[in-house]
């Protein structure tokens, strides 16, 4: 958009526009939109331009079915557009691997947790991509939209599964808002992270496992920090309600059972990511 309006082009007027999560998107353009058969001229009526999946196009010419299958089988992913229902034009997109994936999915399944794919692309595509970061096949549920990922989210809860989400485009938004606990990446969409319950900052997937280690810890020290208070106030108040303690000894043992547990939340300051930020001092 910034270049064409550099370069002063000609822009189409837009009548309308539809989403449709999970295959594409359509646009109808008003009849001055720019003819790319005639340069200058102008179509004579609205033109419907389409941008998807093959599933959004009533025609898909044989040699662009080819071309988006080949691309298939190469681990990419093929995007379509045409205009009134005809693909026109095939665009191939291939996405790059975070180098932490395969790491993070190693750690989170050596803490003995099950890891599943939960994808919008193709079979190939999402396969390819599994067994880069070591996902079994199994686990792996390939052109979904957004509504299948939630419902894949509620068969795992119904299952008796508590479920971690972790997404960061608008299509994980309602699995996202679903899922019991919800992690969004810093570098994904504004609505994925306001669908989550915990964005991670850092570009860096291994943050995950760190996080639910750190919530682990977090966790444990609140229940030594209750343990205790109900430990020390079930035995101290019996003693000095019956003038057994001194109440000056009484107050001594208060402040020092209160800077015990700071001091065990203060523990948690120490607590090292199995995988410390790019940079960070080793």
């Amino acid at each position: 958009m910034a270049h064409a309006l550099e370069a002063e082009l000609l822009l189409p007027t837009v009548a309308s526009f539809e989403n449709q999560p999970g295959f594409g998107a359509i646009a109808t353009f008003a009849s001055d939109t720019p003819d790319s058969s005639s340069s200058g001229s102008s179509s004579s009526g609205p033109v419907e331009v389409r941008v998807g999946r093959a599933e959004l196009f009533d025609v898909v010419p044989p040699a662009l079915a080819r071309a988006s299958a080949a691309a298939q089988e190469r681990g990419d992913t093929s995007v379509l557009a045409g205009r009134d229902g005809r693909a026109e034009i095939a665009v191939s997109v291939g996405d790059r691997l975070k180098p932490s994936a395969a790491p993070a999915v190693a750690q989170l399944r050596g803490r003995g947790l099950r890891v599943a794919m939960l994808s919008g692309d193709s079979e190939v595509v999402a396969l390819r991509i599994a067994e880069l970061v070591g996902i079994d096949a199994a686990d792996v549920h390939a052109g979904l939209t957004p509504a299948d990922k939630l419902d894949a989210i509620g068969a795992l809860q119904a299952s008796g599964h508590k479920v971690a989400m972790v997404g960061d485009g608008i299509n994980d938004a309602p699995a996202l808002a679903r899922a019991d606990v919800s992690i969004a990446i810093g570098s994904g969409t504004d609505i994925a992270q306001d669908a989550a319950s915990l964005t991670i900052v850092r570009d860096d997937l291994r943050a995950v496992p760190d996080a639910m280690a750190l919530s682990r810890s977090i966790l444990r020290t609140i229940r030594q920090n209750l343990a205790w208070a109900f430990a020390y106030n079930t035995a101290a108040i019996p003693l000095a309600a019956f003038g057994i303690v001194n109440p000056a000894v009484a107050a001594v043992a208060t402040a020092c059972s209160s800077l015990l547990v700071v001091n065990n939340s203060l523990r948690l300051r120490r607590f090292q990511p199995e995988s410390p930020p790019a940079g960070a001092a080793g």
